[in-house]
């Protein structure tokens, strides 16, 4: 059945009192933390000391009896870690000089088993029995490919379809398109290849690869700029990292450095996956794709201090980076720029980047500088696995410095915690006061003995063999450390390390002096590691900063007829008024009436900093015959997952210009903050296709509650134009079968 509806516009009155906004109400407010903070017992930046059988802090201590037994005194009571599952059978790690760290690997195999559910996958943690696809893969790639290489299978497998695509896991909005990180499957599914050699799992890893970047492609990508729409990867609750002002439509037109740089990978994998196949000119296609991507995250993420931004605004505002950095992002830029013969070279710079990532006495944050009046979780946290990356970060960067303070941090908390946690609080590194926390969560299991791996022992797995990097800290004590059984492809390694430092003084494979520059090609059985590491003139550096940094408040524009005024919502925060890309000083009463096609949003900056967040746009207002109706008048029409069904609107442009297209809409199939079932159509205008159309989740059951969807800019001549909402395969969400909303109207929003 085909839908219609015709409507002339007019005109358009001056913009003022507008609509980006007007149609929805803000988030509600953050949770109170669900645990008390201990300020006086867990003091901000209380000293610690990491001692080769104890961890210090203040009058709290860990203290390891043997490589099966730690006690700690943290908390409210003596608590007791004993090795009850059997490890003998996993890579074995020894630190004689330095038993913490033997007893902390031990805990973690410990914890990975204890994470395995019933049916072979990975549960995320104690807490969260749930395989999540963001959760598995970055464990899996940062250690569990090569301790348990078939349950890691099994657990990629749990999160592929019946239609032999990744799963994007719950979320925002109705997650999928607006979280598009399932990608960060790729890199796990790479990361199990290079440890199997698994041929029939590159061959099936290749084709799912494909499948899930080819839709996330038509349904998230912006032709405009070539990057890709949605939400920080990981960094998934709304408020922790983004204004109070954005909705789940704001998420997804903003750009994520993370998740724009997993694409990236996922092509570079894809173009290795070929090439490993023997298709060298798809091999190629997919390469020069990913060239092209990494350097237009280069271009656009940048920050004039030489790091990338979390996230980049909306179109509507420009694209402008937030001044505000992620962790996890930057270090996966650098270890990824650091890959011999890579296209994400283009990422490096003239510094290093784990030491520009900001650090704090208890590790490092996730997010720089932090969300003011927000309980910490990602906000104000502190995540081992991320920590993780940051060490690894090190490591490729040759940086012992941040190696050491992620190791150290790291440490200190697995011991006192007597598990390694999901997070902690950045300022007085206590895990009671989150907004919720678990035991042996997977990543940071999987992230501690990635430390171990690729830090203490430097092992790098790559296409054509091995090779090593190994890093000592002092806190080593000089060595020996020793790994046996680590196997890949049928070699295995057993390793000996000695020394403190990162240059390698010698190096021997099976008792013959080697070339640590020379890659340890594939063989079969076990090859035995030795290498002795002495100081480097240059350690490296970390950026300690205090843990009392906060962004400027959100500015919010308030709307007065033709007029709008803003709060800059804190005493030491300067605005300025942002029309486009230009910047002016304004007064607290606003510019007065706006001109047509101006868009205007309130920017606010810390005195003294550099520092920036925009506001809320302002709003149009507009002529109610402008207006495109659908065939109900008044009344909104369901839009169902049918192929049959188009939603036709009609229009004469009264002169040629570039345009804004959002839908007035509502869908009350689940709330904002989790579920699957966002709504997705693709909108054609004279029979082309411009692109997908995202009508998020706005709250259970909320069919009454209408806002504004995501927008596509169009140039259209003067004439007369038709604008069709269809419904196409590619669009299914997630669920699957509930894929609806209730459409009102479309808004033809002329700007300059």
């Amino acid at each position: 059945m085909q839908r219609t509806a015709s409507i002339m516009i007019w005109g358009f009155v001056l913009l003022a009192a507008v609509f980006i906004t007007a149609c929805s109400s803000p988030p509600p407010p953050p949770p109170a933390p669900r645990v008390e903070r201990f300020e006086r017992e867990y003091p901000v930046n209380e000293e610690f000391e990491i001692y080769p059988d104890r961890v210090v802090q203040g009058e709290k201590t860990a203290t390891v009896i043997s490589s099966e037994k730690i006690e700690s005194t943290y908390g409210t009571r003596k608590r007791t870690w004993l090795l009850q599952e059997d490890i003998s059978s996993l890579p074995q790690f020894s630190s004689p000089e330095a038993p913490i760290y033997e007893a902390l690997y031990n805990m973690a195999l410990e914890e990975s088993l204890q994470d395995i559910r019933s049916d072979g996958s990975f549960m995320a943690g104690k807490k969260w029995n749930g395989v999540w696809t963001r959760d598995i893969s970055y464990a899996i790639q940062l250690s569990l490919a090569y301790v348990l290489p078939e349950n890691s299978l099994t657990s990629l497998m749990a999160k592929v379809n019946e239609y032999g695509e990744i799963i994007q896991d719950t979320g925002t909005g109705g997650s999928w398109p607006i979280s598009t990180d399932r990608i960060v499957w790729a890199i796990a599914a790479w990361e199990l290849y290079l440890a199997t050699g698994d041929a029939q799992w590159l061959d099936d890893a290749r084709e799912i690869l494909q499948r899930s970047i080819q839709r996330d492609t038509l349904n998230a990508l912006d032709r405009e700029t070539g990057l890709l729409f949605g939400e920080t990867s990981f960094l998934d609750w709304r408020e922790q990292t983004y204004p109070e002002w954005m909705e789940p439509k704001d998420i997804y037109e903003s750009k994520a450095m993370s998740t724009n740089l997993l694409h990236a990978r996922a092509l570079e994998i894809l173009s290795y996956m070929y090439d490993e196949a023997g298709d060298s000119p798809m091999s190629m296609e997919y390469f020069r794709m990913a060239e092209r991507q990494y350097r237009l995250i280069a271009d656009a993420f940048r920050l004039e201090n030489g790091l990338y931004s979390l996230y980049l605004y909306p179109p509507i505002q420009g694209s402008r980076p937030v001044d505000k950095t992620g962790t996890l992002s930057n270090s996966l830029a650098a270890i990824l720029a650091a890959e011999q013969d890579s296209p994400a070279a283009v990422l490096g710079g003239e510094i290093s980047l784990s030491t520009e990532i900001p650090v704090v006495h208890f590790g490092i944050p996730t997010i720089e500088p932090q969300q003011p009046g927000i309980p910490p979780y990602h906000n104000k946290g502190i995540w081992p696995f991320v920590e993780a990356y940051y060490g690894i970060a090190g490591v490729r960067e040759g940086n012992l410095a941040a190696f050491s303070h992620s190791l150290e941090a790291m440490t200190r908390s697995a011991a006192l915690f007597l598990s390694h946690m999901e997070n902690m609080v950045y300022d007085n590194g206590h895990y009671s006061g989150t907004e919720i926390n678990s035991e042996r969560q997977l990543w940071s299991v999987a992230g501690y003995l990635g430390m171990v791996y690729r830090g203490l022992f430097g092992i790098n797995v790559q296409r054509d063999g091995v090779t090593f990097a190994p890093m000592l800290p002092e806190n080593l004590g000089g060595g020996p450390v020793t790994l046996s059984g680590f196997t890949l492809r049928g070699m295995e390694l057993n390793m000996t390390v000695r020394g403190t430092g990162s240059r390698i003084a010698s190096m021997q494979i099976d008792g013959e002096p080697a070339d640590p520059r020379n890659i340890l090609q594939w063989r079969q059985g076990p090859v035995q590691i030795d290498i002795v590491l002495e100081q480097s003139g240059d350690s490296g550096s970390i950026n300690l900063i205090a843990s009392d940094i906060e962004a400027p408040k959100d500015p919010l524009i308030q709307d007065t007829g033709s007029n709008f005024s803003y709060r800059s919502l804190q005493s030491d925060a300067r605005s300025f008024l942002w029309n486009g890309r230009e910047r002016s000083p304004m007064g607290e009463a606003g510019p007065g009436r706006q001109g047509r096609g101006d868009i205007w949003s309130v920017l606010s900056t810390r005195e003294g900093e550099n520092r920036t967040l925009h506001s809320n746009l302002s709003r149009w207002t507009y002529d109610p015959d402008s207006v495109l109706r659908t065939p109900a008048g008044d009344e909104a029409v369901e839009i169902v997952p049918d192929p049959e069904q188009i939603l036709e609107f009609s229009t004469d442009v009264e002169e040629d210009g570039r345009f804004y297209i959002v839908f007035e809409y509502a869908n009350g199939s689940g709330p904002i903050n989790t579920n699957n079932k966002t709504a997705i159509r693709t909108l054609f205008a004279d029979e082309q296709r411009q692109g997908a159309i995202i009508l998020p989740q706005r709250g259970e059951r909320k069919w009454d509650d209408f806002g504004l969807s995501s927008g596509l800019f169009m140039n259209l001549e003067q004439g007369s134009h038709t604008f069709q909402l269809r419904y196409l395969p590619e669009n299914r969400n997630m669920d699957g079968e509930v894929n609806r909303a209730l459409i009102r109207s479309m808004l033809l929003i002329p700007v300059n």
